[in-house]
């Protein structure tokens, strides 16, 4: 029995361990406080994917990709500009360490520092800073919070669009793709603007 029970649990550990979320890509190096509510992926109404300029840049920046898989995605922008968005509010499993915020609340340093994992002083430090700014912040929400929308999947289920808004500062619409592992990767910002 406890040959089984050991079994289970690293199979478990290997499952825990096998890749990064969709959302862990995604939110990896951003704000730590998000809205609750998602917002639309905007600003994809006229836009056009330019595939030779597009690829250009992905060479330029030597991102691996495969150049038949335009077409998927041209037809993920498509859906993205289409898609009836999802507005049921993120939640701890979806954003499991992410401060999940209404616009205006208030945030505590001890609830902060009980839900954004830190080890080092200094990373404690910068959840702190982080905070402080936000309460503090009047008008100015230059990078925070950070609003996000629900994923668009392409119809493989191998790339997702995912729209953002940082505070006031401007937004952009970012492109992911599995990997072999099943892991999820940054590929590009097919649109961005600022304020």
């Amino acid at each position: 029995m406890k040959i089984i029970i050991q079994i289970f649990a690293f199979i478990y550990c290997l499952h825990d361990l096998s890749g990064q979320t969709l959302f862990e890509s995604a939110l990896s190096g951003k704000s730590n406080i998000v809205v609750k509510t998602p917002i639309e992926i905007y600003h994809l109404k006229d836009y056009n994917l330019k595939t030779r300029e597009f690829l250009n840049w992905l060479e330029l920046k030597q991102v691996e990709f495969n150049k038949t898989d335009t077409t998927e995605i041209k037809m993920l922008i498509e859906k993205a500009k289409t898609n009836n968005p999802i507005f049921n509010s993120w939640t701890t499993k979806e954003l499991p360490r992410k401060i999940l915020i209404d616009d205006n609340d208030f945030i505590s340093f001890k609830k902060g520092l009980d839900i954004v994992p830190w080890k080092t002083n200094l990373s404690k430090k910068r959840i702190k800073k982080e905070i402080r700014k936000y309460n503090n912040r009047g008008n100015d929400r230059r990078s925070f919070p950070l609003f996000m929308s629900r994923p668009v999947y392409s119809n493989s289920g191998n790339y997702a669009l995912i729209g953002f808004i940082k505070g006031n500062s401007g937004g952009n619409v970012s492109l992911y793709k599995k990997d072999d592992t099943q892991n999820w990767e940054f590929v590009e910002d097919i649109y961005g603007w600022s304020n």
